[in-house]
């Protein structure tokens, strides 16, 4: 998964109807759906220069138990969201080290395209856009 480098495993279990953050890696994150969720991403390369990033970009997906997804490094997620009453239940793969603390910041952006790349199980199913637009500052 991550070219033989040393990994860790989470889970993100629990009941999400709101988008209230988002969040990005310097690696690509997989998520295993153990449950049907939605994911919410956006593009790190879409946050302002003044850290201002418009939400009406996120787009949101429908993931089926049971499906692994990666999300690249640039692309801006947070916990899932329900697809059913029941909550969800997600694990997340990272590479060693993605939740340490750092050592100093980077201000580079990376221009990779953002788009859940599907690495087995079912299709992703993606979930038009509202008509509502809203600003938050990350």
């Amino acid at each position: 998964m991550f070219g033989e480098l040393p990994i860790e495993i989470g889970y993100c279990n629990g009941n999400n109807y709101a988008l209230d953050a988002l969040e990005y890696h310097r690696s690509s994150e997989v998520d295993i759906a153990v449950t049907d969720l939605i994911i919410m991403v956006g593009m790190q390369q879409d946050i302002t220069e003044d850290f201002q990033y418009d939400t009406s970009k996120v787009e949101l997906f429908r993931v089926p138990a049971g499906t692994a997804v990666e999300l690249y490094a640039t692309c801006l997620h947070y916990a899932p969201c329900n697809a059913n009453p029941d909550g969800f239940r997600c694990v997340i793969v990272l590479p060693k080290g993605t939740n340490f603390d750092l050592e100093k910041r980077s201000s580079a952006r990376a221009k990779t395209p953002c788009s859940p790349r599907i690495t087995s199980g079912a299709s992703v199913t993606r979930i038009p856009a509202s008509p509502t637009k809203a600003r938050s500052s990350i």
